[in-house]
């Protein structure tokens, strides 16, 4: 298995690099340890508070157009549509914050520049993965490489790594999706497989053993025992993660519960660039 270098992809490291206002609008949660519940119902809270206030200026700034003319109607699901032709905004296009152009001519500082070329030199993959978890003690992978699909059962379970999204290695940058759920191993519900005994793994590290794909093509596997390679170096991080996005999901579940969403109003404002022409 490959060495394994700092959880940088591509996409997140050039957004919270070049774009710090990207980096603020994600919540920081400690690693270290879980957080009680009402520390999970305070972010939930604010991050709703935050995006209440960001609609509000947005409709703000919409209804203060000048209208001239206003059509509306309701959607099959009860939400009101306001179709407006505004006059056009004087200085469309031309609303930069002072400041704003300065900022946007800064050169990358040098070390910006070394790790944006060290990950531009590596081999960007897509990783599509289908996780099955049966019992929390073993999950069955599949994926696709070159058109070829391959099905592997591990001893690691996918759970733990359900919220890596980037990965990066010596030689690759793997952007991974991957979907994961349950299973009971007494209803295996792919009837033609055999689960494999947990006695053929290892206790002390994660292993997995491939039913289905061809072994000779090596760089299959190379997302996968990245994968792994993480796990096994992470693991108790992993877990605490693990617990904090479900108790982060159930506090937005109490927060829904207690905040039914209602029909929003959709507002559509649009003006002719082209000067109107008198009716004759």
């Amino acid at each position: 298995m490959g060495d394994h270098l700092n959880l940088l992809g591509l996409i997140a490291c050039l957004a919270l690099t070049m774009c710090p206002e990207f980096a603020q609008t994600l919540t920081a949660i400690p690693a270290s340890a879980l957080m009680s519940d009402s520390e999970f119902d305070a972010i939930v809270k604010a991050r709703a508070e935050a995006e209440a206030e960001r609609k509000a200026l947005r409709n703000e700034e919409l209804n203060g157009a000048t209208v001239n003319t206003e059509e509306r109607s309701v959607l099959a699901n009860g939400r009101i549509a306001i179709i407006r032709e505004i006059q056009a905004p004087r200085r469309f296009g031309s609303s930069r914050k002072p400041g704003q152009a300065a900022m946007q001519k800064a050169e990358p500082l040098p070390e910006q520049m070394k790790e944006w070329q060290t990950l531009a030199d590596k081999k960007h993959v897509s990783l599509m993965l289908s996780a099955t978890v049966y019992n929390r003690a073993m999950t069955r992978i599949s994926w696709h490489h070159d058109s070829e699909e391959f099905v592997a059962f591990t001893n690691a379970d996918f759970h733990y790594l359900s919220g890596i999204y980037s990965l990066e290695t010596e030689d690759n940058c793997f952007m991974i999706f991957m979907g994961v759920g349950d299973a009971n191993a007494q209803h295996n519900p792919y009837h033609d497989e055999v689960l494999p005994s947990a006695s053929v793994f290892s206790d002390e590290s994660s292993e997995y053993a491939v039913i289905r794909g061809d072994l000779e093509h090596s760089k299959a596997f190379d997302g996968i025992e990245a994968l792994l390679d993480h796990y096994d170096a992470n693991l108790p991080e992993l877990k605490i993660e693990y617990q904090q996005r479900r108790a982060l999901s159930a506090a937005q579940k109490r927060y829904d519960a207690k905040h039914p969403n209602e029909p929003e109003t959709l507002i559509l404002n649009f003006w002719n660039t082209s000067p109107r022409t008198p009716k004759q």
